[in-house]
């Protein structure tokens, strides 16, 4: 069943449309892409991961060691890849103004017991959701390793870590 889970981030609050798994759902598995729904809802690392970036005591990970290192006064650019249902990607976005992130699905075909969707308009419409919070600082894209198409669609991001 699906179900809007919500998160305080900040001074603001982000909602995310996740699918609960009361039983497996059989994937169709015909073509190369094949979806397991593990993409579908909220891993709890995923906040954890939030705390760490957004902490400005954390000289490794964090954001701002990230922004030091780099130097200049533009928006750190981050790229997740395989973002789900965008938790993580929307939260940073919320929480930090110097950022601008680009969250990546797929866009698989999902098959639910209610009916079909498809991985990236889940990530998108979560996306578009939590717009007033992001402020424009959150985008989705598909992308799937591989293809290079998908991968020039997304434009330059520099160097990966």
């Amino acid at each position: 069943a699906a179900a809007v889970r919500t998160l305080k981030v900040g001074d603001s609050s982000v909602n995310v449309r996740q699918h609960f798994f009361d039983q497996p759902v059989p994937q169709p598995r015909t073509g190369p892409l094949r979806a397991d729904l593990t993409g579908m809802k909220v891993w709890p690392v995923s906040l954890r991961l939030l705390d760490s970036l957004c902490d400005e005591s954390d000289a490794r990970l964090g954001i701002d060691a990230l922004l030091r290192r780099r130097g200049g006064d533009s928006p750190l650019r981050v790229l997740e890849l395989g973002a789900g249902v965008g938790l993580l990607g929307i939260a940073l976005a919320a929480r930090r103004h110097d950022v601008s992130v680009l969250l990546t699905d797929p866009g698989v075909n999902v098959h639910f017991e209610d009916g079909a969707s498809n991985t990236l308009e889940w990530l998108s419409a979560n996306v578009h959701a939590n717009a007033h919070v992001t402020k424009g600082r959150a985008s989705a894209g598909r992308l799937l390793w591989g293809f290079d198409d998908h991968i020039e669609a997304i434009g330059h991001w520099g160097r990966l870590t």
